[in-house]
């Protein structure tokens, strides 16, 4: 138990918007198994590889990982939000997805913190790191390539690997992937010096309603 971080509300806050993202996952899951994708399959794999981790690796290495897994989600967030703040009129998905950046970026410190509490030790959070890259970018890789293809007869692997090679260029959704993980291998590595408060307050700007 972390009583400094249960005082400030952290875990609660992290645990009640987790909850919504799973919602809020389901129902556009959903939307994408309606247009043919195959949801279901990648479920099933996803749901393999947690029971996994359940079962061979402690609580500690678990929350290493998701460490690792929340630092990246708050760059990609803020990347999503620079990208998308300021557009007149933004769809649905556009929303959904500012809006789940957002909250990502909000809650980036959540889980460090809880790991700081509870662990703090740099080779744990090294090698908590490497346990979740590799699944997670064989995961990307595969998964990616799988979605490409079900848009249509001429797509597959060669319509995937020139998305690969566009975003792994600098200022690409993968060389910002690249760029965090090295940041992360700081001992000194802490998300609060790659926050980045202008874009969410400009997102809480339009969207006082949400946030």
């Amino acid at each position: 138990k972390s009583p400094s971080m249960q005082e400030e509300g952290s875990v609660n806050l992290l645990c009640q918007q987790e909850v919504q993202h799973a919602i809020a996952h389901r129902l556009y899951n959903a939307l994408l198994k309606e247009q043919g994708y195959p949801v279901e399959r990648d479920r099933r794999v996803l749901r393999r590889m947690l029971r996994f981790f359940d079962r061979w690796f402690s609580v500690k290495m678990r929350l290493s990982m998701v460490v690792f897994g929340e630092h990246l989600t708050h760059l990609l967030g803020q990347k999503a939000l620079r990208e998308t703040n300021g557009i007149p009129r933004p769809n649905a998905l556009t929303r959904f997805w500012a809006w789940h950046a957002y909250e990502e970026c909000e809650h980036s410190c959540a889980a460090f913190d809880l790991y700081q509490d509870v662990s703090g030790s740099y080779w744990r959070r090294m090698a908590g790191m490497l346990c979740y890259f590799v699944p997670f970018t064989i995961t990307v890789f595969f998964a990616g390539a799988v979605f490409v293809k079900s848009e249509g007869p001429r797509r597959g692997w060669g319509a995937w690997l020139r998305v690969v090679l566009r975003e792994l260029k600098p200022g690409g959704w993968l060389a910002d992937v690249a760029y965090g993980s090295l940041l992360y291998l700081s001992p000194w590595f802490n998300p609060r010096r790659h926050a980045d408060p202008v874009v969410l307050e400009d997102w809480r700007r339009q969207n006082p309603a949400v946030s």
